[in-house]
């Protein structure tokens, strides 16, 4: 299994989308280490995430298996659109 941590930024566009970064580095093995790993080194995820989007803050940062990333994206567009409604 490869798990990556994907962080949410806060802003909807008027289309109804928000900003997502997947982090490419570090993978890890386990939803447990990355969220030890996440929890670790949450400030300078943020000031990474904070120079990638300077006009957003960051909602959430998750641990999602890589392979179900598309259904974590296929969830996002649903509620983005519950939300629009």
């Amino acid at each position: 299994m490869i798990v990556v941590l994907v962080a949410l930024m806060s802003m909807i566009y008027t289309d109804g989308h928000r900003d997502t970064y997947v982090f490419t580095q570090p993978v890890f093995t386990s939803i447990e280490l990355c969220d030890l790993y996440s929890q670790q080194y949450q400030s300078s995820l943020l000031d990474h995430l904070k120079n990638k989007f300077p006009n957003d803050i960051t909602q959430s940062i998750y641990c999602i298996e890589q392979n179900r990333l598309n259904d974590f994206y296929e969830y996002l567009e649903k509620s983005n659109k519950d939300q629009s409604v």
